[in-house]
């Protein structure tokens, strides 16, 4: 075997692996939708403590994936109190707009049990 040709192969495995990690960089870096000066509207549903701890996590990486300005909309019927004081706070330390909305149901339309 050529010494060459073994460390050569060696270097080439590795410069392989160096040039997948930079390409793995690259994929996440974050992403600009449409022109710049668009907004992503988020709208989402959480119904107990465990679907609002997704809901701050989802928001931190949607925030921090996108350059585009984000806004974030809430039922408020099934937030907790803790969340929805907690809401304004994340937007202000993670630059992100948040709407809470009400939904009723239609007077019109019988309720589900």
């Amino acid at each position: 075997l050529d010494d060459a040709g073994f460390f050569g192969s060696l270097s080439s495995f590795f410069g392989d692996l160096e040039g997948k990690k930079k390409k793995k960089k690259e994929k996440n870096a974050p992403i600009e939708v449409g022109g710049g000066g668009d907004t992503v509207h988020v709208f989402s549903l959480a119904s107990g403590q465990l679907y609002e701890r997704f809901l701050k996590i989802m928001m931190q990486s949607v925030v921090e994936n996108t350059k585009s300005k984000v806004k974030f909309w809430f039922l408020s019927n099934f937030l907790s109190p803790q969340f929805k004081s907690l809401v304004p706070k994340m937007a202000a330390k993670l630059g992100f707009e948040v709407e809470l909305v009400t939904y009723q149901w239609p007077k019109w339309l019988h309720r589900q049990s």
